[in-house]
């Protein structure tokens, strides 16, 4: 008993902990655990509960990699440990529970345990998600915002536009009034007896449809 103490920490660090590490994952999602070893193996399992039955057998290779199904065993080999990353893909309910990583080799089996708790997935009470909802709110903000600037940039064009047409008119209105007021037009006045007088005044008076538009 004394010599089987000292072992203990050894055989600890060969067949790996016996406590299973939880991996927690929403219905309906993929998940991936990690099953740490220190030595690689000749034949890598991925499997269910105690791995006594063949049905409990999901994924076997001698690869680096391999699937069956919603089942999948990536194999890394790191500096200081050699990992199995196990994937379960579109989790259910039914897949809840422990699973083991067995790493065979020519005389012993180290083993992993991991456990994955799959928890039912709940939509929000309106049927949208948060970011949904952001982007919901968003668009009913930005909306009026952009048709208030668009109302505002049109009323100031309008504006723009109306003084500068109210401008032109001022100014014609001001050349026709010095016309028609300072100036006397003559022309040939055909009616006359007179044969020496070529010219006669026209009359001044202002064109009766003159309309001020600004005023």
């Amino acid at each position: 008993m004394r010599f089987l103490v000292p072992a203990l920490p050894f055989l600890a660090a060969l067949f790996g902990p016996t406590t299973a590490e939880t991996y927690s994952v929403t219905e309906g999602a993929n998940v991936t655990g990690q099953c740490r070893f220190h030595a690689g193996g000749v034949k890598k399992i991925f499997c269910r509960n105690d791995c006594n039955k063949k049905e409990d057998i999901l994924v076997e290779m001698s690869g680096d990699s391999a699937r069956n199904g919603r089942y999948s065993i990536q194999y890394s080999r790191l500096a200081d440990a050699r990992v199995m990353h196990v994937s379960i893909a579109h989790v259910t309910s039914a897949d809840s529970g422990v699973y083991q990583c067995l790493m065979e080799r020519m005389v012993t089996t180290a083993r992993r345990k991991i456990s994955f708790n799959v928890t039912a997935f709940s939509p929000p009470a309106n049927g949208f998600s948060t970011e949904q909802n952001l982007y919901y709110l968003l668009v009913l903000i930005l909306i009026p915002a952009i048709l208030v600037i668009l109302v505002i940039f049109f009323v100031i064009y309008k504006k723009k536009t109306m003084d500068k047409d109210c401008g032109y008119a001022q100014n014609t209105k001001t050349i026709q009034e010095n016309i028609y007021t300072d100036s006397t037009y003559q022309s040939l006045c055909r009616d006359t007896r007179d044969h020496n007088q070529i010219y006669c005044s026209l009359s001044t008076q202002r064109p009766p449809h003159t309309v001020d538009y600004c005023n």
